[in-house]
């Protein structure tokens, strides 16, 4: 990309001063600039600007967001929050906000899990060897208060 400059202030666009979009352009604002102008519109229309983040991070947005991401209708995430009882498919807790469990290199979309589950996954790059080695670790030192089913 040939270097653009802010629109506003004429600073020299950088990955570091400038969102990918705008840098990959080569024009528009930089982030200083983007936010000032960002929060002046707040100013004019505060309504206005409410109402259009309420219908992309609002009930639509999310909706939209989901099937594009995992290719699968809103109506099948629903029908395993109800399959599920509401609750996490690891630890059976109740789920406060969802997430949808998905094989990262086939896209292969799992069940529901709490975020604290679905963040213990993603931490461990779904690697099995090492929730078992997690598993002896514990037993190692607690004991196997565990029951097997």
């Amino acid at each position: 990309m040939a270097n653009g400059c802010c629109t506003t202030c004429k600073t020299v666009l950088t990955e570091a001063n400038c969102s990918p979009s705008k840098f990959k352009l080569g024009y528009g604002h930089c982030r200083v600039c983007d936010a000032s102008r960002s929060r002046e519109a707040y100013k004019r229309s505060p309504k206005r600007i409410r109402v259009a983040n309420c219908k992309w991070h609002g009930t639509s947005g999310w909706k939209i967001r989901y099937e594009r991401k995992y290719g699968v209708p809103i109506e099948e995430f629903h029908k395993k929050l109800i399959e599920q009882s509401g609750r996490c498919d690891i630890c059976n807790r109740p789920m406060i906000k969802p997430c949808q469990d998905h094989n990262h290199e086939t896209g292969e979309v799992r069940g529901l899990l709490c975020s604290f589950c679905n963040g213990l996954l993603g931490r461990v790059g779904e690697s099995i060897e090492i929730l078992s080695n997690t598993i002896g670790y514990l037993r190692k030192f607690k004991g196997d208060f565990m029951t097997t089913h």
